[in-house]
């Protein structure tokens, strides 16, 4: 009787060898895609992030924004994800929608093939620019706001003196100048400098006021 050949059965370690995606495999020889992918990914973030950053010299913006023309993309490194990966073993790079959480390390923004990313020098020309006009545009804010101030402080004046007979007839017999007068009343000066004269009679204390005006000598207004 003829004896027949042992049969041989494929172990589970070879048949996942032999699977369209080798999972084993993947998990001992797969990682090193994995972290290429994410440097190249996080990489080409902080090409964007030095470009941007004004705080770095401007020679190393300017080589971050020259390497960043040349450097491999998310698109492209999907595009060689796809036509490099084999059926078994691994490809030069992963799918960058595979790799988990690498836009986190990305604060400025991934590089794109839609990425514009502007000169460094042009861009500290344009801030330079903005910023001379932005002080131009505060000053005169400030001079705005100061108008507006001293008409106010004139309004108060002009309605405590109208609504406070005792305060006007205090006022007229010391001859007092009105532009000093209204400075005086709307600046802080009572309660550890935390109130003005005009606060004290709005609260019901004008008499502190009147008091202070009587026991003062000329320059208090000042």
């Amino acid at each position: 009787m003829a004896m027949r050949a042992p049969r041989c059965v494929a172990s589970d370690e070879t048949r996942i060898r032999f699977t369209a995606f080798p999972i084993a495999v993947r998990e001992l020889e797969m990682t090193v895609s994995f972290e290429r992918t994410r440097a190249v990914l996080l990489a080409g973030g902080l090409l964007v992030q030095i470009n941007d950053d004004a705080r770095i010299p401007l020679d190393i913006r300017m080589a971050a924004h020259s390497i960043a023309r040349h450097f491999p993309t998310v698109n492209e490194v999907a595009s060689m994800a796809l036509s490099s990966m084999p059926t078994i073993g691994g490809g030069m790079f992963e799918r960058p929608e595979d790799v988990q959480g690498w836009q986190d390390g990305c604060p400025a923004g991934p590089l794109r093939d839609s990425t514009r990313l502007r000169c460094p020098k042009d861009q500290d020309d344009e801030d330079s620019e903005a910023a001379e006009a932005s002080l131009e545009e505060a000053v005169g804010q400030l001079h705005a706001a100061r108008v507006i101030y001293e008409e106010n402080i004139h309004a108060v004046y002009l309605q405590l003196v109208s609504r406070y007979s005792e305060l006007r007839a205090v006022l007229e017999s010391r001859g007092s100048d009105d532009t000093g007068v209204a400075a005086w009343l709307c600046a802080p000066t009572f309660d550890n400098n935390t109130k003005s004269p005009a606060d004290l009679f709005v609260a019901g204390r004008g008499q502190e006021v009147l008091d202070r005006i009587v026991q003062s000598d000329a320059g208090v207004y000042r």
